[in-house]
């Protein structure tokens, strides 16, 4: 065998009859031209590959064990909580639920812990998404484990590192809590908001829904000026508070669509102070661009973001 795939099919053939490592697979393999009956009778030959073997397999059985107790526990949990005659979590269950997480229905962590239980909408919550998503969180089974994991969960979103998939790995193939070049869990949370805060049947979230939910997560945006200087961004309160006043008074209470909430938080990571570099030939929506000529107005007429903050 030469070709790229026949070495892979010959590795996967091997690896499913001994349990071998990958480098104990290939190295065995190598030795027998990737003759995989051959590697086979080496395998068999080799104390330290047949050990790694056995390693292997013990620790899949353990980790196996740990998430079907996980489960177990995770599906009892939700039991506690979830609607009488219903397989969800309703508003009541979810608020009695987060009230035993200390958490406060507006805390912005929410935001990030309905990111990974694939909440359909606020306070609602389905069993396997709710069950999957503790998974991917530790295993966090009980109320005060998952107590735990959310301390780290808020780092994470206020740091906008990488999001945990199914294999523990990330979504970016960067380490395990680095942050991320291409989005993190700030970025995702805040493109899952939109549709996590949209009413049932609308295609457009409405106007003072958007604004609520822009006065919740940009004030965590890495782009946003904290007041203590805990923060490298420049986008101020003052900016979002001329932003919200904008679309209140000048856009007849339009709905925001989906492309104007994913662009405005590009909006937040390039402009400046004084809205003097932005791209006026650049993809952005029209009322972003007319938001923009407004504020220069405004700022000439002294009414800019500092006057805002102040306000």
């Amino acid at each position: 065998m030469s070709t790229k795939t026949s070495k892979e099919a010959a590795l996967r053939s091997f690896r499913a009859i001994t349990n071998a490592s990958t480098a104990d697979a290939t190295r065995l393999l190598k030795n027998n031209s990737y003759r995989v009956e051959a590697a086979v009778d080496d395998f068999y030959n080799d104390p330290v590959a047949i050990s790694n073997a056995a390693k292997a397999g013990s620790s899949s059985s353990m980790e196996k064990k740990k998430v079907k107790e996980a489960t177990e526990k995770l599906g009892k949990l939700f039991d506690d909580y979830k609607e009488e005659g219903a397989d969800e979590m309703d508003i009541e269950g979810t608020q009695e639920y987060f009230a035993h997480l200390g958490l406060d229905l507006e805390d912005v962590v929410v935001l990030a812990l309905c990111f990974y239980l694939k909440a359909p909408a606020m306070g609602k919550f389905k069993r396997a998404d709710f069950i999957k998503g503790w998974l991917l969180l530790d295993k966090a089974a009980t109320i005060e484990a998952q107590k735990q994991v959310l301390v780290g969960l808020r780092k994470d979103f206020q740091e906008d590192r990488r999001v945990r998939t199914e294999a523990g790995s990330s979504v970016n193939n960067v380490a395990n809590g680095s942050p991320s070049e291409s989005g993190g869990l700030y970025t995702k949370t805040y493109e899952f908001t939109y549709g996590f805060a949209r009413r049932e049947g609308q295609k457009s979230l409405d106007l003072e829904t958007a604004i609520a939910f822009w006065d919740l997560i940009i004030p965590h945006a890495p782009t946003f000026a904290k007041s203590d200087g805990s923060s490298n961004g420049s986008f101020t309160q003052g900016q979002l508070e001329m932003w919200k006043r904008y679309l209140k008074e000048k856009t007849d209470g339009r709905a925001v669509s989906k492309d104007t909430w994913a662009l405005f938080l590009e909006f937040t990571k390039e402009i400046d102070q004084d809205f003097k570099n932005h791209d006026e030939d650049g993809a952005w929506p029209s009322v972003i661009d007319d938001f923009v000529y407004w504020a220069r107005d405004e700022i000439a007429a002294g009414r800019g973001p500092n006057a805002m903050e102040e306000d």
